[in-house]
């Protein structure tokens, strides 16, 4: 069977001595673009002379096949098939190739330069060319006559179809699905890519647009994934088509836009109807909507199913030394048992279904909680790494009562938490008077009236634990917070948690003037910013917890009579590049908008004028 693999080294020089010291008379040795012995001076005056820098020297390909199928063809002709996989790969790009058959299973070294002799462009280093390159090799050992790994299987997936292949190759989950399926209204409803941002941000699907690339970022998923990987649709060439379509189709029908803002409000509040609520639009709008995919609902039993979902918790401590019995042990102990000693609320529902009070998004069950909003589940190590802010391995030794475990992370290296889901209320929280004062301080700390700090901890905008944590939480999201604690110094320091996808407050009113604070502690020493008084404020607020584009862009789509945007900076200077850099994004993004950048502290020379001191 022909197997390929690929690493990327960083020293050229030793791996092609490894490459060459067999000598052998069986072995076949060529080389292009260079000579077999000065290869790696060759590979190295190509990179300066296209000013190439970065650790990688040579990319190194075993190609390889078994003892059986190494009998049935000459060592020149498994030469020949590896100059093949090399030159349809990597055309361009000097290398040497070393047949060997010492082992009994022939197979070849390629050391292959990086930076193409021509062009002078860098192979970056990235996990797709593998699955290209095992495409390649197999297509080449057909072509001879030999096998591939998994064949059969691979035929069968080959005639499925696109869509559940997708699904099938991202680990039988559906994610991709339902990005695609949420982008097919957002497509449906957008003139432009500030709408289409918006309302997959109502899906809580965060989308960069840039100069030739859409990505999408699904919630809990720690990489986004390209619109040309899901198809023209939801790349820019379709989005472009799409937009320029509806405009035409908008001004004839203007009473079919509305409508399908009422099906997104819809859809947010039951998103388990979205296949349903599609095939209707579809009806409704005679053709306007569609799916952009085929309906999977025969393929979904096959490939989505929720015994493949692996806990954060399970996944990182089993690519370690962890012991599987104490990992196993503490994923089949009560949740319910741990929240009761714990005096975590809990409410019931139904006689099936249990929901964390103050989160009622999270459903409990015995040995599994899932979070509604973003579909993340975990187990009671899960739950526990983020109730107690401690490591996964750190869990299972609070859970299992085994200190040793302790010692075992420190000599593994600690598995560290990438994502958290939820913030869980904390029982041990400080006494309320003494929360009151200690947030005091943090507000005193960056010249905010102390006067807001009982308002804050009543609204659950902030918390203060039994060790003087501050965590200050979103309006309508906790899955992230601005955390606050003191040093050796007694200085203030701060850190995020989760991911602040949401404003920290935001506030209607009847103008068409936004104030855009770039982060709280700006916000509540400004004095014509009353976050707590009248509903019925004359200018709309919008409070980021830190410095993005993405709250405002959702904030505009649901305020159209926005005309005016007040850039308010904060008077932090480490941030201020970013701020910088999204006061242009946006007078880039809407030019049809005045946006105006204000100091935090009202002046005439800085009030109508920009960070660079031009007219606005």
């Amino acid at each position: 069977m022909a197997i390929v693999k690929i690493t990327f080294i960083q020293h050229a020089k030793n791996t092609l001595a490894y490459v060459m010291k067999d000598n052998s008379p069986e072995n076949v040795v060529s080389s292009k673009d260079c000579r077999v012995e000065t290869a790696a001076r060759e590979f190295e005056s190509i990179r300066k002379s296209h000013n190439g820098h970065g650790k990688v020297e040579a990319i190194h390909l075993i190609q390889s096949w078994d003892a059986k199928e190494s009998k049935q063809l000459t060592p020149e002709a498994f030469h020949k098939m590896g100059e093949k996989l090399v030159e349809g790969h990597f055309p361009g790009h000097a290398y040497v190739i070393a047949t060997h058959t010492d082992t009994g299973k022939t197979h070849n070294h390629i050391v292959v330069n990086p930076w193409n002799t021509e062009t002078g462009k860098k192979v970056e280093n990235k996990k797709f060319h593998l699955y290209q390159l095992r495409t390649l090799n197999d297509k080449i050992a057909r072509d001879n006559g030999l096998s591939v790994i998994n064949g059969d299987a691979k035929n069968r997936q080959a005639r499925l179809p696109d869509v559940a292949q997708k699904i099938n190759r991202f680990n039988g989950t559906s994610y991709l699905l339902d990005t695609m399926q949420k982008a097919d209204f957002a497509r449906a409803y957008s003139v432009n890519y500030d709408q289409y941002v918006a309302i997959l941000g109502e899906f809580n699907i965060n989308t960069v647009v840039q100069n030739k690339n859409v990505t999408y970022f699904y919630p809990g998923q720690t990489k986004g994934k390209r619109g040309s990987k899901l198809g023209k649709l939801y790349d820019k060439t379709g989005l472009d088509e799409a937009f320029a379509s509806n405009k035409e189709t908008f001004a004839k029908h203007p009473k079919l836009r509305a409508q399908l803002r009422r099906e997104v409000d819809s859809l947010k509040a039951n998103p388990s109807s979205t296949l349903q609520t599609g095939k209707n639009l579809e009806q409704s709008t005679e053709g306007h909507f569609k799916f952009g995919y085929r309906d999977l609902k025969s393929f979904q039993k096959e490939f989505v199913r929720s015994d493949r979902y692996t806990h954060p918790s399970q996944r990182e401590l089993q690519s370690t030394f962890f012991p599987l019995e104490e990992l196993n042990r503490a994923r089949r102990t009560s949740i319910f048992e741990y929240c009761k000693k714990n005096k975590i609320e809990l409410e019931k529902h139904s006689e099936s279904l249990w929901k964390m009070k103050d989160r009622p998004y999270v459903h409990i069950s015995e040995f599994e909680w899932s979070n509604t909003k973003n579909r993340t589940k975990g187990s009671l190590i899960d739950l526990v790494a983020a109730h107690k802010g401690v490591t996964f391995a750190q869990a299972v030794s609070l859970i299992n009562k085994n200190p040793t475990l302790n010692l075992a992370e420190k000599k593994l290296g600690e598995v560290k938490r990438s994502f958290t889901s939820f913030y869980i209320p904390k029982a041990e929280s400080m006494d309320s008077s003494k929360a009151s004062r200690r947030l005091g301080n943090l507000l005193r700390y960056h010249g905010v009236p102390e006067k807001h700090a009982d308002n804050l901890l009543s609204h659950n905008l902030a918390q203060v634990n039994s060790k003087g944590i501050i965590r200050l939480f979103s309006q309508k999201d906790d899955r992230g917070a601005l955390e606050f604690e003191t040093n050796a110094h007694g200085r203030w320091i701060s850190k995020k948690q989760g991911e602040l996808h949401s404003p920290f407050l935001s506030q209607q009113g009847k103008s068409s003037k936004v104030r855009l604070f770039m982060d709280p502690f700006t916000a509540l020493k400004n004095k014509g910013f009353d976050p707590f008084g009248s509903k019925d404020a004359s200018h709309s607020s919008l409070v980021l917890m830190e410095p993005h584009s993405h709250p405002l862009e959702i904030f505009l789509s649901s305020n159209p009579h926005v005309e005016t945007i007040e850039f308010i900076p904060s008077k932090n200077h480490k941030r201020s590049r970013v701020e910088l850099d999204l006061f242009e994004t946006l007078r880039r993004s809407h030019p049809s908008k005045k946006i105006e950048w204000q100091a935090p502290n009202r002046s005439e020379r800085d009030h109508g004028r920009d960070p660079s001191g031009f007219e606005l």
